[in-house]
């Protein structure tokens, strides 16, 4: 829902208009959840899933309130890079998790 309404508000309400920086709050989305994929496979050695877990989730926490009162675009960026983050660490876990309750089967 995200990707389909903050285009229309950068124009309207921040005054973003090149596509380029639209586009940029994608972007950031992507590269921390592929940095935070690839750090996360070290990070198991160190901590539970579970504690990862609940570290993702946390980092996730601010993203609604940011986008809601963000006062700038740059506001957006910062939340879509902790959301990146959050879905990183998140899924990586999540998929984890649900290979080891499955098994080899």
């Amino acid at each position: 829902m995200e990707r389909t309404i903050l285009p229309g508000l950068a124009e309207s309400e921040f005054g973003v208009t090149s596509k380029t920086a639209v586009v940029s709050f994608i972007a950031t989305f992507g590269l921390a959840m592929a940095g935070s994929n690839l750090v996360v496979g070290s990070l198991t050695k160190r901590f539970t899933r579970r504690r990862i877990l609940i570290a993702g989730w946390i980092i996730g926490i601010p993203v609604p309130l940011l986008l809601i009162w963000a006062p700038s675009w740059s506001w957006i960026i910062g939340a879509n890079l902790l959301l990146g983050v959050n879905q990183g660490l998140c899924w990586s876990m999540t998929v984890n998790m649900k290979m080891d309750l499955a098994g080899s089967r």
